[in-house]
């Protein structure tokens, strides 16, 4: 399976999603000024939720005034996060309860329950973006994809609707909550986007930032790398089970033992990052401007994607999504802390969030959202349209 998305979802073939994730950040922008009544959560839950819509499944945008169609690929995703968490199921603390689990009907009709209704809706959805009609109306997507290379990669199809709808599921959540501490940063450490936004309005002029400006715009790479470094979406990662016995120095691991890579700590690292609890974006910052590649230790700046064999296989899909989302915010809007009655700001506790199993997403609160331009909504309409042409 790892291989079939690497063959689609590799650095160069991604590109193939740039369109269709530029025209949804635009929308991104477009709704926060169109709805203001809406929560800026909830904008970005839709933003990241129709990017994976459209381009696993080919289908049309998901709007932020009309029905979510994810609604409940979101509920069974989200039954499927907290299971994953290390301790989640007491088969992991205990393993012998195995063999009692599999004897306990009610446990085991909650989890066929649970796999008829993702199996059903996974095929579901996948058989119909692979059809003609849908093909016709709305394009090819990585659903089809797989469709056409069935015979090559050797998946059934039933493990292709699978495949396609849990990448959908890691996706959402992971990209959503991403861009939910981003803004989070900005409400909290307003001087530290002062030179990124200059670096932008410098570089893209009236238009939307496109994902041509990227390396012209090393500050919004910067900062994104430090959003995710310090608060990365799933902070203990994703847990996985030895394959075969192991001995790392004093320690034994037997074969299943489960490994979990402490992301929270591992980002926090003294000897790497200095006041690691601060957002940061210059630590990835050379004095000349240029962006830094790597920390030493690991050359890797994207830990909140896993590292090795197992790293994320929709990497590099989501570090796109987040970019151009980032980018078009930074250069769109200023979000800034409410007042209290008294003219103080009310500011957000970092630390306050919502435990949603493998990830951690920020508690909402409220804040102002400021557009930098007057004419904003016609430079977004301007920017779409040139694309489009």
């Amino acid at each position: 399976m790892r291989k079939a998305v690497h063959e689609r979802l590799n650095v160069r073939d991604v590109k193939s999603f740039c369109p269709i994730q530029k025209e949804e950040a635009a929308s991104l922008a477009e709704g926060l000024i169109l709805h203001p009544e809406i929560k800026v959560f909830r904008h970005l839950h839709r933003v990241a939720a129709s990017i994976g819509w459209r381009a696993l499944w080919g289908f049309p945008t998901i709007t932020i005034d009309g029905p979510d169609p994810t609604h409940r690929l979101d509920e069974l995703g989200e039954d499927l996060l907290k299971a994953s968490i290390p301790g989640g199921s007491l088969v992991d603390i205990f393993p012998p309860l195995r063999h009692i689990i599999r004897h306990s009907r009610y446990l085991m009709r909650k989890s066929n329950t649970w796999f008829e209704d993702m199996n059903r809706l996974s095929i579901h959805l996948y058989d119909t973006s692979c059809s003609s009609k849908a093909r016709q109306e709305w394009g090819n997507s990585f659903g089809a994809a797989l469709r056409d290379r069935e015979r090559i990669s050797g998946l059934s199809p039933q493990d292709e609707a699978w495949l396609t709808g849990q990448l959908f599921v890691a996706s959402n959540d992971t990209t959503s909550t991403s861009l939910a501490y981003l803004v989070l940063a900005m409400v909290l450490y307003p001087s530290q986007f002062i030179k990124v936004r200059q670096q932008i309005d410098a570089v893209v002029g009236d238009s939307m930032p496109s994902f041509e400006d990227w390396e012209k715009l090393p500050l919004v790479e910067a900062v994104m790398k430090e959003g995710l470094r310090w608060r990365p979406p799933a902070p203990l990662g994703v847990p996985h089970v030895t394959s075969e016995d192991i001995r790392h120095g004093e320690y034994f691991l037997p074969k299943g033992t489960p490994l979990v890579a402490n992301l929270w700590t591992i980002s926090r690292d003294p000897a790497l990052y200095t006041n690691a609890e601060e957002f940061d974006p210059s630590r990835f910052i050379h004095e000349n401007g240029k962006l830094k590649q790597g920390t030493p230790d690991s050359h890797n700046d994207y830990l909140a994607f896993g590292f090795g064999r197992r790293v994320c296989a929709g990497k590099a899909l989501a570090i796109n999504s987040v970019w151009i989302c980032l980018a078009t915010l930074l250069w769109a809007f200023e979000f800034e802390p409410m007042k209290d009655a008294d003219g103080n700001d009310i500011l957000p506790n970092p630390m306050d969030f919502v435990d949603c199993g493998a990830t951690v997403r920020p508690l909402a609160f409220p804040m102002k959202v400021i557009p930098r331009f007057p004419d904003l909504l016609q430079r977004i309409r301007a920017s779409r349209d040139h694309s489009i042409n």
